[in-house]
């Protein structure tokens, strides 16, 4: 996760890179983490699932609601989407990586978030609302948080921002 390219004026806001950093060291606090801490919790399970203990690992990988959003196309309706290296367009490479990256940090912060909110406060977590978070909030810190600020909205619908 941390290894992400961020070229442009700034990096993900610091929020993200936070909790970034503390995931890798297994240092939020998931069900599993709270349980080997000694935190008295009922189940553990999962707040998306509810089939599995919640580990940093399950809720950001092998969890079918997390496998769901990885498999949704970010941007764009095109078999090639934002996965693609090149653009059609002939773009240099670092744009698409660094679309991908926004996209991928925007993804990790909207789905913990869902999470919490479903802890917190019993909001149930739908994939396509999480979905057009990280849709709407990758296309806000792309534009704000980078030199390339000229993209419209649409253009990053259909990925044809370059």
């Amino acid at each position: 996760m941390l290894g992400m390219p961020w070229i442009g004026v700034n990096g993900p806001p610091s929020k993200c890179n936070l909790l970034a950093r503390r995931a890798e060291m297994d240092r939020i606090p998931t069900y599993d983490a709270l349980i080997k801490r000694g935190v008295a919790i009922d189940e553990g399970l999962c707040v998306f699932c509810k089939s599995e203990v919640e580990s940093v690992e399950h809720i950001f990988t092998s969890c079918w609601f997390s496998s769901v959003l990885w498999l949704k196309r970010p941007i764009g309706d095109s078999q090639s989407g934002a996965y693609q290296i090149r653009g059609e367009t002939g773009c240099p490479r670092y744009h698409h990586r660094f679309i991908v990256s926004c996209w991928c940090w925007c993804w990790c912060w909207c789905l913990w978030m869902a999470r919490n909110r479903a802890v917190f406060s019993s909001k149930e977590a739908m994939v396509d609302d999480v979905f057009s978070e990280v849709k709407s909030l990758g296309f806000l810190w792309f534009k704000h948080r980078t030199r390339i600020n000229h993209i419209s909205w649409l253009d990053w619908c259909n990925f044809n921002m370059l």
